[in-house]
């Protein structure tokens, strides 16, 4: 239930930021969206989305030093969640 919940919060903000763009910003929007602790903080948002384009570009920089997908496989491997 608390998923639906969830789910709810966020379209209501999403259809609330299409009627009027400055009226949410868009770190409000993701503290209902892709986590079971929610609402999270702003400040929490903004760690969690620094940390997972940290990781991007990290991948993204990997792969374009090397133009491998064998380097792309052990750095995903060496780099996931247990």
């Amino acid at each position: 239930m608390g998923s639906k919940k969830q789910y709810q919060a966020h379209v209501e903000l999403v259809l609330k930021k299409e009627k009027d763009p400055h009226s949410v910003s868009f770190a409000e929007i993701c503290r209902y969206a892709g986590h079971n602790d929610w609402p999270m903080t702003i400040e929490q948002v903004i760690e969690k989305e620094s940390n997972r384009y940290g990781q991007m570009a990290d991948f993204v920089r990997g792969w374009a030093a090397t133009g491998s997908f064998s380097s792309t496989k052990t750095w995903l491997t060496a780099n996931s969640k247990p």
